[in-house]
């Protein structure tokens, strides 16, 4: 009886989740300068429309969870533009705009897309 109850207990725990899929949008900053990007579009980012980016630091943009398996996640930020400042006053050549500039990742256990966009030496002028 203990047992039927048990398996009964964990089936329905098992059954019952809804998916979920959670949402990454970060900056790695693999260059010597602190950038700092404005997001005109609130909904772009999860921490403020201003995200500073440290030198060689990982930094989150956007983490949303959605409760499907939806990894049709645009790594764009939406909105027109992202304005982007450099410590060292040189400019970024690369666009947060353009997909074809992000690193892509997905998941399925967790169910996960994780979106990078990588600033290196040779992405600043």
């Amino acid at each position: 009886m203990k047992t039927s109850f048990l398996f009964i207990l964990i089936a329905s725990a098992l059954t019952g989740c809804d998916p979920e899929t959670v949402h990454i949008r970060q900056i790695d900053n693999q260059s010597n300068d602190t950038l700092v990007f404005t997001f005109p579009d609130s909904s772009a980012t999860s921490f403020g429309p201003v995200i500073v980016a440290p030198p060689g630091m990982m930094t989150d943009v956007l983490l949303t969870y959605d409760k499907s398996k939806d990894f049709n996640f645009a790594c764009q930020p939406s909105g027109d533009s992202v304005t982007a400042i450099f410590s060292s006053g040189r400019k970024l050549l690369k666009s947060m705009m353009a997909l074809s500039d992000w690193n892509r990742e997905v998941s399925q256990k967790p169910n996960k897309v994780i979106c990078t966009f990588i600033i290196t030496e040779s992405d600043l002028q």
